[in-house]
């Protein structure tokens, strides 16, 4: 059965229960050196019938053999472990080091589709690696250099994102693969992903269908007008992301590799994708779109601008800057006088609250043991006042917040201090 040659139905028969056998021989004492006995005999007669016997079910978790020595049988069959490695991520049984080889085996795998004749640029191995690289964990860099030979743009781009190296990924994405739209939506989706906004980290930059708040506006399939919010979701929420050092700033980043771009467009237009006007086009567009971000400030953003630049190509940017640094001023400034005027009404009520006052006469009994307070000796007994100017003794209250006398309740009492900003009715009058 085991020797070389053309099978017959007989032999094949036999080989599935040979299959079988190894399978059922997981769990047996034994079992793994049967696997080592047997397992290199199976691949000299069919390396495809080998894949069953260790590939696992839901149900199925016993293996006796490390995955390490697994991939060291299989080795020279290049479908076998790229089969073994992918059983692995799924059933989340890969350590980093087994997701950085599955890696470079669907690297490898794309370069030979690649290689054939008349193959198309986005094959169903590269499919699977751009979704591997997005979900799995212990990719790191090193496989930048051989996507970079084989130009694989988008996968260098989803490795950078990975990585933090947010430039680069700018940089492939405006320059490489010539997609501004994409460039935005990727700084769009770092800063959701600093502000840990839900589901920004299972978006792709490359998906075909990107949520509403992900979409770029500026270079989008629909150009903003004057009052389309392009900030919105970013702007008023910046301030409770990370300090200024720590944060990525990705329209910085976009914003200066479209002005190198620009300088380079001028200087070599042969090296680049877009003339030196579009690419400035380009930057006065995504000034206008995101004029008022914390990430451009316009200090800093007229540092950046080439000092032979008209200041009449970027009076409409400036006015825009100067009507949202006054109105931002302004609304500054009435926040801190509707903070002042609720500091004052809180303290108005405070001090109204200590002036309040009950007096405690030598007759004035309990409603509940119609004790007096004051005993003959003069001697004060402990009470509760109620808002109601009700006393009684400590000793007789049956729930601190219900009167005894009247029965009602006050634990739904608004304090005085929750409405510092309302307009009581002696105010309306």
């Amino acid at each position: 059965m085991l020797a070389s040659g053309r099978r017959d139905a007989r032999a094949d028969a036999a080989l599935t229960q040979m299959v079988e056998a190894l399978r059922s021989a997981r769990r047996a004492p034994n079992g793994a050196d049967l696997l080592r006995e047997y397992v290199p005999q199976l691949l000299s007669i069919d390396a495809e019938a080998v894949l069953p016997v260790f590939v696992t079910t839901s149900r199925e978790r016993e293996m006796p053999l490390e995955a390490d020595e697994v991939l060291h049988l299989l080795q020279g069959h290049d479908s076998l472990v790229l089969s073994f490695l992918e059983d692995l991520v799924v059933n989340k049984q890969a350590a980093p080091r087994h997701c950085a080889k599955l890696g470079m085996a669907y690297v490898a795998k794309v370069e030979e589709e690649l290689s054939l004749p008349g193959a198309q640029r986005m094959t169903q191995t590269r499919t699977k690696l751009l979704r591997f690289l997005e979900e799995a964990a212990g990719v790191d860099a090193e496989l930048l250099p051989k996507l970079a030979a084989l130009q694989l743009h988008e996968e260098r781009v989803i490795l950078c994102g990975r990585e933090g190296r947010h430039r680069e990924a700018l940089h492939i994405l405006v320059l490489d693969l010539n997609d501004l739209s994409r460039a935005e939506a990727y700084c769009r989706l770092v800063m959701a992903r600093e502000l840990q906004r839900p589901g920004a980290t299972d978006v792709s930059v490359f998906s075909a269908d990107l949520p509403g708040w992900a979409r770029g506006v500026v270079f989008g399939p629909k150009k903003p007008n004057s009052g389309d919010k392009a900030l919105d979701g970013f702007q008023d929420a910046t301030s409770a992301a990370r300090d200024h050092a720590e944060r990525a700033r990705p329209l910085m980043l976009l914003l200066q590799i479209l002005l190198e771009a620009h300088e380079g467009a001028a200087a070599k237009p042969e090296e680049h994708k877009k003339v030196a006007a579009e690419y400035r086009d380009a930057v006065l567009s995504l000034l206008m779109g995101y004029a008022a971000h914390r990430d451009l400030p316009p200090n800093e953003v007229l540092g950046c601008l080439p000092a032979n630049w008209s200041l009449e190509g970027i009076s409409d940017y400036l006015s825009k800057c100067a009507r949202l640094c006054l109105h931002r001023q302004r609304a500054s400034m009435l926040e801190e006088n509707l903070s002042s005027m609720a500091y004052l009404k809180t303290f108005s009520a405070w001090a109204k609250e200590r002036m309040r006052k009950v007096n405690i006469t030598l007759d004035k009994c309990c409603p509940v043991c119609n004790k007096r307070f004051v005993d003959k000796d003069s001697v004060g007994k402990a009470f509760v006042a109620y808002p109601n100017e009700t006393c009684v003794h400590f000793a007789c209250k049956e729930h601190p917040s219900i009167c005894p006398k009247t029965g009602k309740n006050f634990s739904d009492n608004l304090s005085v201090y929750c409405h510092a900003l309302s307009v009581g009715q002696d105010e309306q009058s």
